[in-house]
This record gives C-alpha cells, sequence and structure tokens, in this order.
C-alpha cells in the first residue's frame, strides 16, 4: 500500500448554541468529482467529508459537481436514491443519482507541484440534491464519501484521534493520474 494521504487534520467546528459549548470534529480529504471514467477537467480540489454511516456512495449538492464541471443530468434521469436523514425530522428524500466518478487528492506533491490522484469508481455515481442553499459552507453543506466506495477502492483509512489526523494508503494497482492544479475560477 501507498501512503496517498498523510496526517490531514480534521476540521473543528464550534457550536456555540449550546451551553457549554459544543465541538464537532470532522474527518475531511480532498477530492474532484469527474465525468465517469473520465479525468477530472477541472483539477480544482474540493474538501469531501469521510461519513462511516452513510450507506451510499457518496453525497454532494449541485454546486459541488456543476463547479467540477461535471456533466448535467439528462433530462429523462431515471436513477434515484432514497435519503433518510439522522439529524432531521424530514420524510426520506428521492434524490437523483448522477453518473460520476471520484479522484482522491494526495497531499503529499512532489517537487513539479501537479495534483497527484487516485480513482475511486463509483457504481451509480453521486447521489445529487439540488435544494436552495442560503450559503456554500463545506461544513454544514458538506459532500460525503461513503464507506462502500473505499471499501471497492480497497484503500486503507486510519483515523487518529489523540492527534486529530486522518491518512490513507491506496493500493499500488489503483489508478492515478497527475494534473497542474487549476486556477480558482473567477
Amino acid at each position: 500500500m501507498e501512503l496517498f494521504i498523510e496526517d490531514q487534520p480534521f476540521l473543528a467546528w464550534t457550536d456555540n448554541t449550546r451551553v457549554p459549548p459544543r465541538v464537532h470534529l470532522f474527518v475531511s480529504v480532498d477530492v474532484i468529482p469527474s465525468d465517469p471514467a473520465a479525468e477530472p477537467t477541472r483539477p480544482q480540489p474540493q474538501r469531501w467529508f469521510l461519513d462511516t454511516c452513510f450507506s451510499g456512495e457518496a453525497y454532494a449538492y449541485g454546486y459541488h459537481l456543476d463547479n467540477a464541471a461535471v456533466a448535467p443530468l439528462p433530462p429523462a434521469w431515471k436513477v434515484m436514491s432514497r435519503l433518510t436523514s439522522s439529524v432531521s425530522s424530514d420524510d426520506p428524500k428521492l434524490l437523483p443519482v448522477q453518473p460520476a466518478d471520484l479522484w482522491l487528492v494526495s497531499n503529499r506533491a512532489g517537487a513539479d507541484k501537479k495534483l497527484r490522484l487516485f480513482y475511486l469508481a463509483l457504481n451509480q455515481g453521486i447521489t445529487r440534491d439540488d435544494r436552495t442553499l442560503t450559503s456554500c459552507d463545506e461544513i454544514h453543506h458538506r459532500a460525503l464519501i461513503g464507506v462502500p466506495a473505499l471499501v471497492r477502492a480497497g484503500v486503507r483509512v486510519e483515523i487518529d484521534f489523540r492527534r486529530k489526523v486522518v491518512s490513507v494508503w491506496v493500493p499500488p494497482e489503483g489508478k492515478f493520474c497527475e494534473q497542474a492544479l487549476q486556477a480558482e475560477a473567477l
């Protein structure tokens, strides 16, 4: 196995509406969504969160996929996913599954400063939530990578709660690519 993401720090968010305030820790990695079986067309990493309770492959808001230039859903798209939330009293939602894959971004950059990417093939794609958002807050409106996608790719994930970091190893026989980092669109 190859160490691909080394000591990525957790993100922390403090909920000051509670007494005493409650700190939430999030395990995140940088990824780039892409069209199925294709290298990314817009190599601009996004922060996605590893979610061991999410039983799907991947979940994102529409802006995550649109910002990555993933091809839009066909007009008559029929593949749907039923999504329930453990934090909301809402009824389960039926959401489209957009054909797409993910690329993990290594934080172990080489001397050439290119992004080193590892391919996470998804069976059906990414569950897409197009509800209207008041902000694109990466903590509150987070994109998720579920356990099934990580298992299928054969990655090893080590979550170190003492040091509050995550490291990821990938199999050497996996699919890799390198791309120059694209500056953020204005």
